[in-house]
């Protein structure tokens, strides 16, 4: 009988550690959701931080509790890349200290499929796609394509487009704080709206 005992206490606990909550994404050494300190430690040369908007969006709003990190301007360190593809940048975006969001533009779509390969392999499926149709102020049409991976906690998108010279954008969420920055930041800009009426 206590070998029937050991095995269902096996069992239950196998079911109860494959049932825990998911971890957050990883990128690299970093994982969403370590804090500003940890993530410093982990890209020395992507340290200039500064809290001068709450998004990316010119003459937003200042969020006290947002930071965001870029690496500072030099000739001579190494490219950034992402899958061995090329990046603009990567930019990490801090709510109250902890890291919720990676932003990562890559240079073009010259490796877009090796880097689409490697997200399938690292996360598995994405959970979502999405095509748009879009046509700009000249009538050129072209067409965005937005994958979305989601683990519950965490949320990983590539978006990228047809058109020429378009460059990819990899972005990584921690779901609630981006939520919560995202709700403060559409507050104050519907009070700026209110308060120039």
């Amino acid at each position: 009988m206590r070998g029937k005992s050991v095995f269902l206490f096996a069992v239950l606990s196998t079911t109860a550690l494959s049932q825990s909550a998911p971890e957050p994404y990883s990128v690299k050494a970093d994982k969403l959701g370590e804090t500003i300190t940890e993530w410093k430690a982990n890209n020395p040369r992507l340290n200039h931080c500064q809290n001068s908007t709450i998004n990316d969006k010119v003459g937003a709003a200042l969020d006290p509790d947002v930071v965001y990190c870029l690496p500072r301007a030099s000739g001579d360190e190494p490219d950034l890349t992402y899958a061995t593809a090329p990046l603009v940048s990567e930019v990490a975006w801090f709510y109250r200290g902890t890291l919720y969001k990676l932003e990562l533009p890559l240079r073009s779509t010259a490796r877009l499929a090796l880097v689409m390969a490697a997200l399938g392999e690292k996360f598995g499926t994405a959970t979502e796609k999405e095509t748009t149709p879009l046509q700009n102020g000249f009538g050129a049409k072209f067409v965005q394509e937005r994958w979305t991976w989601k683990n519950g906690v965490s949320t990983l998108q590539v978006v990228y487009s047809d058109a020429a010279d378009s460059c990819p954008a990899i972005t990584f969420t921690l779901d609630a704080p981006n939520k919560e920055v995202t709700d403060r930041w559409e507050q104050t800009e519907g009070s700026k709206a209110r308060s120039d009426m």
